[in-house]
């Protein structure tokens, strides 16, 4: 019986030192809260709500574009005939330099219905005169389409 209150005392008195309170009366060191962890940045999500739609413009004419021109890519919701079609997002470049000229297209995903369809239209203008356009339809995002498309831009007169 001794054995047994002696096995319950040492399980009690290591109980208590792995809870920082001592086993005896006074004489034991006051118990200190334990530290807290230092806890890592919380992780970053997996996917960002940001997407986006590369690609650059470009046309066949030899002309140069002077510093005046405005480079305007716009994403549309391009889905219903008859509508006019909706803009998502936009690129717009003051002076974007000479051809072919990059653009990035920031949207948020959650404005992307994947039953729907989405097209870049394209257009640079001087002194609010469109200059070049695209006459095709360059078709992103779904129903297996890309986000990068190469835009040839044709000369308005």
């Amino acid at each position: 019986m001794i054995a047994a209150k002696l096995a319950v005392c040492i399980s009690a008195t290591v109980i208590l030192a792995l809870a920082g309170v001592g086993c005896g009366g006074s004489d034991s060191a006051p118990a200190t809260p334990p530290t807290p962890a230092t806890s890592a940045a919380p992780p970053t999500p997996a996917t960002s709500a940001t997407s986006y739609v590369t690609g650059s413009v470009t046309y066949a004419e030899d002309v140069t574009l002077s510093a005046d021109v405005v480079l305007e890519v716009l994403l549309m919701d391009v889905s219903l005939m008859d509508v006019a079609a909706t803009t998502i997002a936009e690129y717009v470049a003051v002076n974007p330099g000479q051809v072919p000229i990059e653009f990035e297209i920031a949207y948020d995903r959650a404005d992307i219905d994947e039953r729907l369809d989405y097209a870049i239209q394209a257009s640079i203008t001087e002194g609010g005169r469109l200059l070049f356009t695209n006459d095709t339809v360059y078709s992103v995002i779904t129903r297996e389409n890309p986000d990068h498309v190469e835009m040839m831009l044709v000369q308005v007169n």
